[in-house]
């Protein structure tokens, strides 16, 4: 759970978010990134903002959060920052395959080091994500490897999801060439059909970023309460 305890943050009414973001390639991150990403979701989201590290088939936060840098502190899925005031989350996409198609689901509060097995079906993504009691987002839904026409005709499912994004800045710019001309504006309208009759379906803005400029580009503000227990008080 996203343990955030009160001692240690100065609580305001909203707090921004971004749980989808990559940081940059695995291959080339260094050991002094810590200290700049750090800063930088400060100098764009602000004090006791959550910056969701996103890997993809690997441990990517683990080793993020293992870098030398600001003193942290470690709870089970995240990690707080207390100088800059700044938290880390562990997100995972997760590619799933239906029908012989590639689809992709973002599961945010996995407890550090662990993994969900890829390229199995829906049911089981979702069975899974649960067993660690994780958060569940469809991720750029009519963009590239989104959900959103599956939705369409199986919204029984937006029941056993926590949000959908309504915005990824990875899908905003439109492209004539492209089917996904405009992802966003579609997520936005669908979010807008559904969210009535599931009202526990959270609308999500991400960043989906690849590389420390994208950090803060995107994000959402959530309220926030006295006391946050668990992602479920932002992603409801």
């Amino acid at each position: 759970m996203l343990m955030v305890d009160a001692n240690c943050q100065n609580l305001t009414r909203t707090v921004n978010v971004d749980f989808h973001n990559h940081i940059q390639p695995r291959d080339v991150a260094k050991d002094g990134d810590f200290n700049s990403v750090i800063d930088i979701a400060r100098a764009t989201m602000g004090e006791g903002a959550f910056l969701g590290v996103a890997g993809f088939n690997d441990v990517r936060f683990q080793d993020f959060s293992k870098r030398r840098g600001y003193d942290r502190r470690y709870f089970d899925n995240d990690v707080y920052v207390e100088q800059q005031v700044i938290w880390i989350v562990n997100s995972l996409e997760v590619p799933l395959n239906m029908g012989g198609r590639e689809y992709h689901l973002l599961i945010v509060g996995l407890p550090i080091g662990e993994l969900v097995e890829p390229h199995r079906t829906l049911d089981d993504t979702i069975r899974s994500a649960r067993e660690y009691n994780a958060r569940i987002i469809g991720v750029h839904p009519f963009g590239p490897y989104g959900l959103g026409h599956f939705f369409q005709t199986r919204s029984s499912y937006l029941d056993d999801i926590d949000g959908i994004e309504v915005h990824n800045g990875e899908v905003f710019w439109p492209n004539p060439l492209k089917p996904w001309q405009f992802p966003n504006r579609i997520a936005q309208e669908f979010y807008d059909r559904v969210k009535d009759t599931h009202q526990k379906l959270a609308p999500i803005v991400s960043s989906d970023g690849h590389s420390q400029a994208e950090i803060g580009t995107s994000y959402k503000q959530f309220p926030i309460p006295e006391r946050i227990e668990s992602s479920d008080d932002l992603v409801s």
